[in-house]
């Protein structure tokens, strides 16, 4: 993941911008097409949070698609410091803890994008399944394809199901109730 220099955002939505074209830019114009699937799950009466931070376009994502609360998680917000203004939303909590550490209520939809290990995404999903209403999508599993296989494997012991998956650039895999 490539760190995107901020011109003087000033908005969430200016925020947003930057961010995404930056990253498609570095990684390719496919990079953030789980940004799609997390505005196709938005809701005004849902609950989204996310594990994984870094500057906060995910999370800018999830709050201009109009859920109800956005969570922000991540073990340093200092990448987001910076911007951290733009996230003083009405809707928008940010925490600064670890990714295992259980949120202390249940979301509709959990992106999880922190360390990209298996031993971290199964770790993740221990603590947070459990919590998750309806979605979750994790990121950059077609570049890690054995994040994938332990989607599949959680998902099938905790009666989920893989509801798709994204190869295009580094990918995404939607795991749904």
């Amino acid at each position: 993941m490539v760190r995107v220099p901020i011109k003087q955002a000033r908005s969430i939505q200016d925020l947003y911008r930057q961010l995404v074209a930056g990253q498609k830019q570095a990684h390719g114009p496919d990079y953030c097409r789980h940004h799609d699937a997390i505005r196709r799950l938005a809701d005004p009466e849902a609950v989204y949070a996310e594990i994984g931070v870094n500057q906060g376009a995910t999370l800018a994502c999830a709050i201009l698609a109009g859920f109800r609360e956005v969570v922000g998680v991540d073990t340093r917000l200092e990448l987001l410091e910076p911007c951290r203004k733009l996230f003083a939303h009405p809707t928008c909590t940010l925490l600064e803890q670890d990714a295992e550490d259980p949120l202390p209520f249940p979301v509709d939809v959990l992106l999880l994008d922190a360390q990209h290990t298996v031993a971290a995404v199964a770790g993740q999903l221990r603590a947070h399944g459990a919590n998750v209403r309806h979605h979750i999508v994790i990121h950059d599993t077609a570049a890690m394809p054995a994040l994938h296989v332990e989607a599949c494997y959680w998902a099938s012991c905790n009666r989920w199901a893989v509801a798709e998956r994204s190869m295009a650039s580094v990918g995404f895999t939607l795991l749904s109730r």
